[in-house]
């Protein structure tokens, strides 16, 4: 969370670096959808890839309300991410005591408002999806993993490469 924090800091003070923002352009296969950078992001062009109406209500209220957010957090999370001298991958999971939200829609925005690169691909398997957000420029590379459990979606992992 440490990171996040501090991604969200950066991008903050450098909102005055931003670049000229082209259309949003979304490209689909059977299983996988890409967002590449727009003016803004919203979350219905997020959720909505593949005609998923329980998944598109799920994300719509995870990726917006905390409450909703915490209570479909898998405690202990997994989390990796690369260490401070980008030698090695380390574990650190995320627990409900360290837990912070992230709002999704206000984060990739200030992102793409920043550096115009970020791509969103979202994955579909039978009962997880995978949510990846990346930035050539921006050096974002986060990808959150979501599982169906007893009707119910969750967050369960956050593979985060970011440099």
């Amino acid at each position: 969370m440490k990171k996040y924090f501090i991604l969200i800091i950066t991008l903050t003070t450098l909102i005055a670096c931003k670049k000229k923002v082209e259309k949003t352009s979304t490209i689909k296969s059977d299983n996988v959808t890409k967002v590449a950078p727009s003016e803004e992001i919203h979350l219905n062009i997020i959720s909505n890839f593949f005609n998923d109406k329980e998944f598109e209500a799920f994300f719509i209220k995870f990726a917006s309300d905390s409450t909703f957010q915490k209570s479909r957090f898998k405690f202990p999370v997994k989390r990796t991410q690369i260490d401070n001298n980008l030698n090695h991958i380390i574990r650190k999971d995320l627990t409900i005591e360290n837990y912070m939200f992230f709002n999704f829609k206000e984060n990739i925005n200030k992102a793409n408002r920043l550096f115009n690169d970020i791509e969103i691909e979202v994955r579909k398997n039978n009962d997880s999806v995978h949510y990846n957000i990346t930035g050539m420029e921006s050096g974002i590379n986060t990808d959150f993993i979501f599982h169906q459990e007893e009707g119910k979606w969750l967050l369960v992992e956050i593979n985060d490469k970011s440099t």
